[in-house]
């Protein structure tokens, strides 16, 4: 077991990488209050702010000066089939940073490549720190746990590489297509 993180822990982690840093995405959901009322407006069919949420805002400036300093943010979003009203709404509202390195994959072609989406959420920081997020059963962020056994730091940079090579550009989903060829 690894030194457990708080939300602000991991945050920090995330502010305060050097060159890379990559989010693997699982959950159907997730609970995140600032995105309540714009997800419940987006499920119930009415008209939609589709555009970043306020913290968003500032997680993009963050991420384009990053990108200016020479840093990669890159993250893959594993869609389930059929996506949930969650996962539509992240892939159509711009929850998606510019210059983020964004890239989608089905479940089941996760799965049949032997991407680890049982295991849940994780960022890989520099291809050396690996912080494995813990959420609530309803996908709200509980922190994380530093995992400092190289040897499974160096399997989730190779998943990392997989999931980049094998993922999708978010412009190649269509909603009511099946996420991914088979």
């Amino acid at each position: 077991m690894g030194e457990r993180l708080g939300v602000d822990e991991v945050d920090r982690l995330w502010r305060r990488f050097e060159h890379t840093a990559f989010r693997f995405e699982t959950l159907p959901a997730y609970r995140i209050e600032n995105e309540r009322a714009l997800v419940a407006e987006f499920l119930a069919g009415e008209p939609n702010r589709l555009s970043f949420v306020p913290r968003d805002h500032e997680r993009s400036a963050q991420i384009n000066t990053m990108i200016g300093q020479g840093r990669q943010v890159s993250r893959v979003r594993v869609l389930h089939e059929p996506p949930s009203g969650y996962e539509r709404w992240q892939l159509l509202s711009g929850q998606i940073a510019p210059g983020e390195r964004f890239r989608w994959i089905s479940y089941d072609r996760a799965l049949s490549v032997g991407l680890p989406v049982e295991a849940g959420d994780w960022w890989l920081f520099d291809s050396c720190r690996l912080v494995r997020l813990r959420f609530t059963p309803y996908g709200a962020p509980l922190g994380g746990e530093l995992v400092g056994d190289p040897a499974v730091v160096v399997q989730h940079a190779a998943w990392r590489d997989l999931a980049m090579h094998v993922g999708l550009p978010r412009s190649s989903w269509v909603p009511g297509r099946p996420a991914a060829p088979r």
